[in-house]
């Protein structure tokens, strides 16, 4: 996936804290496990949060963190994550 471009993979905080915010949501419709991962994997996008139109993944514990810091540094961090 980001094997071309290894520079600009997503940090695991990120995908962590986008994968548990979409378990949140959806652990309780699936009973299989492979279906609820299958899901989680395809949604992560729905966790974004957007702060001034700007994408951002924030800190579930701190809301003052945004661990996304390199997407407003530079839009290919962010435009490669969406691939």
């Amino acid at each position: 996936m980001f094997e071309e471009n290894i520079e600009y993979k997503p940090s695991s905080v990120i995908i962590t804290t986008l994968a548990t915010k979409q378990y949140k949501e959806v652990s309780l419709f699936y009973d299989n496990l492979l279906d609820l991962m299958t899901y989680i994997a395809s949604n992560l996008e729905k966790g974004i949060d957007y702060i001034d139109d700007r994408p951002c993944i924030l800190n579930p514990v701190s809301q003052e963190e945004i661990l996304s810091g390199k997407w407003d540094k530079n839009k290919l961090y962010f435009k490669e994550f969406k691939k």
